[in-house]
């Protein structure tokens, strides 16, 4: 059985079509400008995260490390 997209994502056939434009269909190719300005602003939100972050020294073979226990109620640790 041959089953649309609508019918794929739903699981079950539609009750009317999804209007869509062919043209949204297309795949857009980006300006090398664009995809390149794009990788920079990945690069910067990436260094901005990690500006607060503290670099550890590694640990040495037989150091006692000590951990917080993970508080199990609300699913999330620390």
């Amino acid at each position: 059985m041959d089953m649309n997209p609508e019918q794929q994502v739903m699981g079950r056939r539609m009750k009317m079509l999804v209007p869509t434009n062919d043209a949204l269909l297309k795949p857009k190719q980006c300006s090398l400008d664009k995809e390149r300005w794009l990788m920079q602003n990945k690069r910067s939100t990436v260094a901005e995260r990690h500006q607060d972050h503290i670099l550890l020294r590694p640990f040495s073979v037989g150091e006692v490390v000590r951990m917080e226990p993970i508080d199990n109620k609300s699913g999330r640790g620390l």
